[in-house]
């Protein structure tokens, strides 16, 4: 067994993906378990729209939500297709439902604590 981490610029788009994967199917003969982190930048976009909401700046947060779900959609559109493609976008559109509501709850008690700031930061390694 071999244990393979990815994470940041290895996992920051299709191409990086599409050569991570590569990497893997190399080694599948000693039964890799992967793990893989949020892609680039996530990480700081999530920080931005949890923060914009603790502020009272919703509609900012939820601009930044929207443009992070396109980026992942459109990473998913790249790498897959066909009903598995629909199937993705489903997955992704959950995950990302769900942060919305993470979101609407920061901005509803205009506060930020390190467990829900925990939370929005696990959607990054989740999607």
């Amino acid at each position: 067994m071999i244990v393979m981490k990815f994470g940041g610029t290895s996992v920051e788009d299709a191409k990086a993906i599409s050569r991570l994967a590569d990497i893997v199917k190399g080694r599948l003969d000693r039964k890799p378990v992967v793990i893989v982190s949020a892609m680039a930048k996530v990480t700081d976009s999530l920080v931005a729209m949890s923060h914009a909401a603790a502020n009272g700046a919703l509609p900012d947060a939820l601009k930044l939500l929207r443009q992070l779900r396109q980026r992942h959609f459109n990473v998913a559109g790249e790498l897959v297709n066909g009903k598995r493609e629909s199937e993705l976008r489903g997955e992704i559109q959950q995950q990302f439902d769900n942060l919305q509501d993470v979101l609407r709850g920061i901005s509803s008690l205009g506060e930020l604590s390190p467990r829900t700031t925990d939370n929005v930061l696990s959607f990054g390694e989740v999607l």
